[in-house]
């Protein structure tokens, strides 16, 4: 059995599907026979630190003297974090505290991102 392997881009910074291909031998019929299978791999990264799950809750301040309310941190990286927020309006930036003792960044935070109740948020500066 003769064999060949190729990866194709399918996207930029999308996905990788690569075809393994074989082709059976001896041709049946004069029939060149040929099986292949479709793969995908995972996207390419384009964090620039590890994201991290962590799973904490912390306290978000929407500016100061406004009252605290409280999120889900699920995720968590050298600059930024991923918020759980439920039905919470969250401004364009924000206050995060968190409790001692973790890898963890209090401080304000930017969104870069919004889907659903989570948000991608930038650290513009630690407390």
């Amino acid at each position: 059995m003769n064999g060949k392997f190729e990866a194709v881009p399918w996207a930029k910074f999308h996905s990788v599907h690569v075809f393994i291909c074989v082709t059976l031998s001896p041709p049946r019929d004069g029939i060149q026979l040929e099986s292949c299978i479709m793969l995908s791999l995972k996207p390419e990264e384009r964090r620039r630190a590890p994201r991290h799950h962590l799973g904490r809750v912390a306290a978000i301040i929407f500016g100061p003297g406004a009252e605290q309310h409280y999120c889900l941190v699920t995720d968590i990286s050298e600059g930024g974090v991923r918020l759980n927020v439920k039905e919470l309006s969250v401004p364009d930036e924000f206050a995060l505290l968190f409790w001692p003792g973790g890898p963890t960044h209090s401080g304000n935070y930017k969104v870069v991102w919004r889907r659903g109740q989570e948000i991608g948020a930038m650290l513009l500066e630690a407390a």
